[in-house]
């Protein structure tokens, strides 16, 4: 059975024996011992190659005794177990040969692959791409494809494929491995990178429109101040401005997507701010749709700008209504999370804490899931032409965001409807909280608008600028103005003869900016009041002034009421 081993050895051991018996006393007691220990060898190297482990020096073995016939048969069905990985064997015209058991468990087929191509495996795969990458590898090149493959509808994959001759003739070695986890972030990434540019462009777009907004309210504001109500130049100059703030509000969603809207947050019950709009809501969706509410008792306070959940609510309800073929409902839950029920959102590390969870969900048809991963992206809207601007649940993910709360989808084609659920962090209300929120209120109920004070105003937009400063001279201030920072510094190291009350500066300015601007004049004048105006949120240069620095903010766009009333609050507090 094995003459291969004795056709090799026993021409060495003539050789050997010739040789003992010319040097050697013992001749004939040497070779029987050197003949012993080479049947001993033999026996060791026969177990050896069916026991080891080891397929280069199984394959040694089996060649040293001359069974080349073995390999075939034993050493490539080991040698593809033997690998932790999936691995399969094909020829050249992508036949599988072999396969081990984990290439089995990932592509989930039965052990019969008699006429079985490789492409049959997968759910989907580029034929083209894969005879390219075989040629490929059959001249000598590593070759690896990484996309257009998929396990499953949901599972993903890539090959990469190896030239060997473990059959004695040319076959590959086809390594595969599961990419889902992998794509699924990359995709998260991909996501989360374009809503990142998206809201910066939207953020910068806001602004410009912001600065003329301001200019048009505001000159609305002037020009109505001039007529009464009863004119008809009354009526035409309040359209205008009626515009003007329904463009403003628009500008605010593309801010609220982008999380750089200046937010005003205030302790609030859930309970009482969504029991205040159901009469508002069950207008808006009909006789044919019914709204339930179910607050859990005793619901933990949040922190929220009151306004902007209202609108929160009312984008979801709007959406829920619109996904509703005739009558249906649409419900509203609220519940307290605790620090064990920590909400999972795929793709979302959420934060260890207590949360309010407030859902809005419907029987309606559905979305697609295709549409799922884009369904917050702005100006995206699977509504018809004309109905809707594509921003309302961007301006839901953006103001959930900067309020430091999750928002994630749930939907089901087959009848289940949809499910939106927020996640808002729980806020322990403090007794000072309260006091201030009363003070405020009494205070804009009982101001004075007028005042003698000297306001320095700093504005590169010219619109806003003459505005502004005809808005407060109005009102009996003397008003000094600056076109940029520079002007502004001149003008504070020119002043003797009086002193400035407040500065009233924008935030992005050339060469000098708002904040830039103020730190230098306080060096000077450490006490000197100040009041940002912005089209961008607070938020958005807060970072750049130090933690001690007293500033008041107004958002673009303003009204004259508004700006009148921003300066005589300021210049009241101590």
């Amino acid at each position: 059975m094995y003459l291969g081993f004795y056709y090799k050895v026993v021409p060495i051991i003539i050789v050997i024996f010739l040789l003992f018996l010319f040097f050697s006393d013992y001749a004939l007691i040497s070779f029987l011992i050197f003949l012993t220990s080479i049947g001993f060898i033999a026996l060791f190297l026969l177990i050896f190659s069916q026991f080891s482990v080891s397929i280069p020096l199984k394959i040694f073995a089996y060649k040293f005794i001359g069974v080349d016939n073995n390999i075939h048969n034993d050493i490539n069905e080991d040698f593809l177990e033997l690998i932790p990985a999936p691995l399969a064997l094909i020829d050249k015209n992508r036949n599988i040969i072999k396969f081990n058991k984990k290439f089995k468990e990932l592509c989930e087929f039965e052990n019969n692959t008699e006429n079985l191509l490789l492409e049959d495996l997968f759910y989907e795969i580029n034929t083209n791409s894969l005879s390219l990458a075989i040629d490929n590898c059959i001249k000598g090149k590593g070759v690896k494809i990484d996309s257009g493959i998929s396990l499953s509808r949901n599972r993903t994959a890539e090959l990469k494929f190896s030239l060997t001759n473990l059959y004695d003739q040319v076959n590959i070695i086809v390594f595969i491995n599961e990419t889902t986890k992998e794509k699924s972030l990359e995709e998260q990434f991909t996501q989360s990178q374009k809503m990142q540019a998206v809201g910066q462009l939207a953020g910068g777009i806001a602004h410009d429109f912001n600065n003329l907004l301001t200019a048009i309210i505001g000159f609305s504001d002037l020009l109505l101040s001039r007529h009464k109500p009863g004119e008809s130049s009354f009526i035409d100059i309040n359209n205008i401005k009626q515009n003007a703030v329904r463009a403003a509000s628009l500008v605010g969603q593309l801010l609220a997507f982008s999380r750089q809207q200046t937010l005003k947050p205030q302790a609030t019950s859930l309970t009482e701010l969504i029991s205040d709009q159901i009469s508002m809501l069950n207008r808006l969706v009909g006789e044919k749709i019914d709204i339930i509410v179910n607050h859990e008792s005793d619901l933990w306070a949040v922190k929220v700008d009151p306004n902007q959940f209202e609108s929160v609510i009312t984008n979801l309800v709007i959406n829920a209504r619109d996904a509703i073929s005739e009558s249906g409902i649409i419900k509203i839950k609220t519940s307290n999370l605790n620090k064990q029920s920590i909400p999972v959102i795929k793709g979302v590390n959420v934060k260890e804490d207590e949360y309010i969870q407030i859902q809005v969900s419907d029987n309606g048809e559905g979305i697609d899931e295709i549409n799922l991963d884009k369904i917050f992206e702005p100006f995206f809207s699977t509504k018809q032409i004309g109905k809707g601007t594509g921003l309302g649940l961007s301006m839901v993910f953006g103001i959930i965001k900067q309020t430091g709360g999750y928002i994630a989808v749930d939907s089901d084609r087959r009848g289940g409807g949809t499910s939106f659920n927020i996640y808002l962090p729980r806020h322990i209300e403090e007794i000072s909280e309260k006091e201030n929120l009363k003070t405020d209120i009494h205070y804009k109920a009982n101001i004075d608008l007028t005042g003698e004070e000297t306001i320095l105003l700093v504005e590169d937009e010219d619109a806003v600028r003459i505005f502004a400063k005809r808005a407060l001279e109005s009102k009996g201030y003397k008003v000094i103005e600056a076109q940029d920072g520079e002007s502004a510094l001149n003008i504070m190291d020119s002043i003797v003869d009086r002193k400035i009350d407040i500065i009233i500066s924008d935030v992005v300015m050339p060469e000098i900016d708002g904040p830039t601007l103020i730190k230098k004049i306080r060096l000077k004048y450490p006490h000197v009041k100040v009041l940002f105006i912005s089209g961008y949120a607070q938020e958005a240069f807060k970072k750049n002034l130090d933690v001690a620095d007293d500033f008041n903010f107004l958002q673009k766009p303003f009204s004259l009421q508004d700006l009148n009333q921003a300066v005589k609050k300021v210049l009241s507090n101590n």
